[in-house]
């Protein structure tokens, strides 16, 4: 769906369906129904910071970069949340890929999986499956 160091011109909403986020090969999220994803890239006026690739079939909404700069005009607390959640996304994924990094290479997502399932981190949260209802 995105790829790091592609330019950015939409942010995408996902409403069904699951997606890994990747940096370098490594997994540092999924994101799920009612996720929203590109916004670090579109806030910070950089290239694409990650990879996602779905790997179930998805649905979702995507909002081009001139309807986001209207929508964040006429509500003012749009960007700043859309901020925040970036900076939260790179904060979370700086830490694990610096783990993965301190780990010889090994790590990523699965050396944060308890702490992510307990909470949600970096605005990436656990996807429930149903198979585990």
């Amino acid at each position: 769906i995105l790829q790091a160091g592609s330019s950015a011109s939409s942010l995408f909403f996902l409403e069904s369906g699951r997606c890994h986020v990747s940096i370098e090969g490594r997994e540092v999220g999924m994101l799920c129904g009612a996720d929203v994803f590109g916004e670090v890239a579109l806030v910070m006026g950089s290239p694409r910071t990650a990879d996602v690739t779905s790997v179930t079939p998805c649905e979702m909404s995507v909002l081009s970069l001139q309807d986001l700069q209207q929508a964040m005009a006429a509500h003012g607390g749009l960007y700043h949340k859309l901020r925040a959640l970036a900076e939260s996304r790179i904060r979370h994924n700086n830490a694990l890929m610096q783990l993965a990094r301190a780990s010889g290479g090994h790590g990523g997502l699965d050396m944060g999986r308890q702490q992510q399932q307990q909470q949600r981190t970096g605005g990436h949260r656990r996807c429930i499956e149903t198979s585990s209802i």
